[in-house]
């Protein structure tokens, strides 16, 4: 089985804390809590994340080219393998890039991270 290696995860987290670490600046700068618009129509707004219910979506059956070993295939969670199986309508990707967010992210490791991307999609 081939996988990514955890940069990917890095990564994603890097890129949701500048999301969050932005949003409270921006709150925090523009003291929602104090304008009187919001106050009057009763909106009150906290520096504080929201804690909310959630659930895992399973994940679909995927379909493949008939001529591949695997013809459907359910992925796991964080893993999608792609051995042996062959895409109905496969495509060339000519432009992409691969772009780091993450301040906790060095731009050494966000570079091997792409490199290794890059030399998996050439091995297909």
């Amino acid at each position: 089985m081939c996988q990514v290696s955890g940069l990917v995860v890095l990564l994603v987290f890097g890129y949701l804390w500048l999301i969050y670490e932005t949003r409270a600046q921006t709150i925090q700068h523009n003291a929602y809590d104090h304008d009187p618009y919001a106050k009057e129509f009763g909106i009150k707004i906290s520096e504080k994340l929201a804690s909310v219910e959630a659930r895992i979506v399973p994940a679909p059956w995927l379909k493949y080219h008939e001529s591949g070993k695997e013809k459907n295939y359910l992925p796991q969670v964080v893993q999608w393998n792609m051995m042996n199986k062959k895409m109905i309508n496969g495509m060339t990707v000519s432009r992409w890039a691969c772009i780091n967010f993450g301040r906790s992210v060095q731009d050494s490791i966000a570079r091997s991270f792409c490199n290794e991307l890059a030399q998996m999609c050439q091995v297909w």
